[in-house]
């Protein structure tokens, strides 16, 4: 994270890293200041203003995680948490989901603005939860969607296509604005026309008739 912040900062306005950053046994809002100050401090250090947004996951056992947060933050500390509120069918009565898909985590809003945008975050499969739900939009300007991970076909999790179909460009779709994202991929390469932001102008086309395409710059 130092290194990318120290690279980026200065000419991005935001980094956005995946779901899961950190991870702890307890729930996360025991170890949300610490990580919190472990980040601003290499804000701090690298002399810049800039928000960076990272996930934490904590109650987790090998296979399934039971808080799932996304976290944006600045060098004067966090402006913003959110709690995953659309579990995938596995997670389905296993995760602690949030109130609401418009509730904050703890004392801190799930809205927060930069330079005059208004940001939601979502974790993981959330932005499938804005297009599944019809969530009328609260006058948001910016998804971001923070992913846990992808894994090499044909494994579970290895769904890349489907993912920036259903859940970035879905969401895109549901609230006319762009939807950008963070994920990890294990064990294999990015795929080369993997989109890290997705803005619908496909008016009422399905999604399921959406590809996406390399643009050239």
């Amino acid at each position: 994270m130092r290194e990318v912040i120290r690279n980026i900062a200065g000419i991005a306005d935001v980094l956005v890293f995946p779901a899961g950053y950190y991870t702890t046994k307890g729930r996360p809002l025991t170890r949300l200041e610490s990580f919190a100050e472990q980040t601003r401090v290499i804000i701090t250090s690298a002399k810049h203003e800039i928000i960076v947004c990272f996930g934490i996951d904590g109650r987790a056992t090998r296979y399934q995680v039971k808080d799932q947060i996304a976290v944006a933050l600045e060098a004067n500390g966090i402006i913003a948490a959110a709690r995953k509120f659309q579990p995938t069918e596995d997670e389905d009565g296993f995760i602690d989901v949030a109130p609401g898909p418009f509730i904050g985590e703890g004392q801190y809003p799930r809205i927060f603005e930069i330079v005059g945008r208004r940001v939601f975050l979502a974790v993981c499969y959330d932005s499938y939860g804005i297009r599944q739900r019809s969530l009328e939009n609260p006058h948001i300007d910016i998804v971001f969607n923070l992913v846990h991970k992808f894994n090499p076909r044909p494994e579970p999790c290895s769904s890349t296509q489907y993912f920036a179909m259903y859940g970035f460009a879905g969401a895109s779709r549901e609230w006319g604005c762009p939807t950008f994202g963070a994920a990890v991929f294990f064990n294999g390469p990015i795929p080369p026309r993997w989109p890290t932001g997705v803005l619908w102008n496909q008016g009422v086309k399905e999604i399921k008739f959406w590809k996406f395409v390399v643009v050239s710059p």
